[in-house]
């Protein structure tokens, strides 16, 4: 188990930050990690803090996924680029910053699902609406 490469943890029950270590300790060669949409979501969940042991004992991490997960703010994803040199591709559509999770809580309303996937709606829908011309 100590070699494996990639890890998928897609729709766990949480994920928190110790967890994050608990990993980064038992898979050390790791260049694949997944830990999309938990199914249980909070502003608490998934917290990327300025903690510097976070992420660093994963130095051949390549390809991270975190959408669906809470974050604190988007500096804390320049920490994983600058802690993971090899890193390639962060995954992080429907994020839910700290400041939404709180608002939406505030106000009562909202679906608490970040805005971070618009820039993935409008490519694709600029893609349908070429495809439709096409048939045109």
């Amino acid at each position: 188990m100590k070699y494996l490469t990639s890890l998928t943890c897609f729709g766990m029950n949480s994920v928190h930050k110790s967890d994050l270590f608990f990993i980064a300790d038992c898979f050390p060669l790791l260049e694949e990690l997944d830990l999309s949409y938990p199914m249980n979501r909070s502003k608490y969940d998934f917290i990327l803090d300025y903690d510097k042991r976070q992420l660093l004992a994963l130095p051949k991490l390549r390809k991270i996924n975190l959408s669906g997960n809470c974050i604190k703010d988007h500096q804390s994803i320049n920490y994983l680029f600058k802690n993971c040199n090899l890193l390639e591709e962060v995954i992080m559509n429907d994020l839910i910053s700290m400041d939404e999770a709180d608002s939406d809580s505030d106000s009562g309303s909202g679906s608490g699902s970040g805005s971070d996937s618009d820039s993935d709606s409008d490519s694709d829908s600029d893609s349908d609406s070429t495809s439709d011309d096409d048939d045109a």
